[in-house]
């Protein structure tokens, strides 16, 4: 929630590598839009593979509002809100 200009998920990704699922959400149309290619693996990153293929869902949303696409999840992590 929050994820902004995507900073704090180009760390999770680095340093979980068995997780399997990131969902980024952020109110701000314009900065998903400005950021999200952030989200695609750099050239690097496929010399060594993950343990589990990372699938990443970009979102426009709101902590505020419930969305049955964040269910199940094991953690959220919300930033500057």
């Amino acid at each position: 929630m929050g994820c902004s200009e995507f900073g704090f998920f180009v760390h999770m990704k680095n340093a979980l590598p068995d997780i399997a699922k990131i969902v980024a959400v952020d109110v701000d149309l314009f900065m998903l839009e400005s950021f999200c290619w952030k989200v695609a693996p750099l050239t690097t990153e496929y010399l060594s593979k993950r343990s589990e293929e990372l699938n990443v869902i970009v979102m426009k949303g709101s902590v505020s509002q419930f969305d049955s696409c964040l269910g199940g999840s094991d953690a959220v992590v919300c930033i500057e809100l």
